[in-house]
């Protein structure tokens, strides 16, 4: 049986990419690339969210579902994770491990990361959709990033990282951003 790509995944870039239409004015943060992982029903949404009239009508409180506040939520805590990655790459960070990556895109937008060595860790599934996605927007994989597949339930970090090429002894920045609920406690 086929795994479905995380539904978490899309909901995030779907907050980023609506948070990437405001004006350059008063947006937090601009996400190129969350657009391109949305699935045909997502992309939709957001395309007559644009339209005044139209958009005010979309029913964001579902699409929210029972993660009330959550739009608000990704918005800020994405500004935030950006502006305390880009100061640890400025104070020489080599490598980065976002756990549970998603459709994350930090890899690819965020300035001066492409020095870095990034580590992209999370369920083969969306990771396989997050590779077409990034390559057909791209052009190609950015030979900086590393896709690391795990099930956070059967697999431990300690036995995927040294195999992906993670130096222990590297300094790294860890992002762990919205994971860690969706695991049982031994999995944590």
């Amino acid at each position: 049986m086929k795994q479905a790509v995380s539904r978490t995944a899309m909901v995030v870039a779907l907050w980023r990419a609506r948070e990437s239409q405001r004006s350059p004015a008063s947006r937090l943060f601009e996400d190129d690339l969350a657009r391109g992982f949305l699935d045909r029903r997502f992309r939709a949404a957001l395309g007559v969210s644009r339209w005044p009239l139209v958009g005010s009508l979309v029913p964001w409180t579902f699409i929210d579902g029972h993660w009330t506040g959550s739009r608000g939520t990704v918005a800020v805590r994405t500004r935030y994770i950006d502006d305390a990655l880009i100061a640890a790459l400025r104070s020489g960070v080599e490598q980065v491990v976002i756990l549970g990556a998603g459709f994350d895109s930090r890899a690819y937008r965020i300035p001066g990361i492409d020095r870095a060595r990034v580590f992209e860790v999370d369920h083969p599934a969306t990771q396989a959709e997050k590779k077409k996605a990034v390559a057909r927007r791209l052009g190609s994989l950015p030979s900086h990033v590393g896709f690391v597949p795990i099930d956070f339930s059967t697999h431990t970090l300690g036995g995927a990282m040294p195999p992906a090429g993670f130096r222990a002894t590297a300094r790294t920045f860890f992002i762990c951003e919205g994971v860690t609920h969706y695991l049982s406690d031994p999995d944590v």
